[in-house]
């Protein structure tokens, strides 16, 4: 699915709506990463868009110290509930991103 296609499919299409997108690696998930999400989400939804970063040496998906779950859990465990994770950008990628 398409990041245009999950927000029209999760949040309402009101053109006034505000989204806030935050994009990273994520790679290790810190709790800096959980205190903006739960700052940002005070106002606005929250997109979470974990990637690869093509300039970190992280290697396929079962080698990343921070799952997909491990993000969610830690947000639902911090009480944050107005956000939402986009994850195609993630599972999408291969490694690596380009050849050597």
């Amino acid at each position: 699915m398409s990041l245009t296609e999950f927000v029209k499919s999760n949040f309402s299409t009101n053109a006034n709506e505000h989204l806030i997108f935050y994009g990273g690696s994520f790679n290790p998930w810190h709790d800096g990463h959980t205190q903006c999400v739960s700052f940002a989400s005070q106002f606005f939804p929250v997109i979470v868009i974990p990637d690869n970063n093509p300039f970190k040496n992280q290697g396929p998906l079962e080698y990343r110290e921070t799952s997909i779950k491990d993000i969610e859990n830690k947000l639902v465990k911090a009480n944050i509930k107005n956000f939402s994770i986009y994850t195609d950008f993630l599972n999408s990628n291969k490694w690596p991103p380009w050849p050597p």
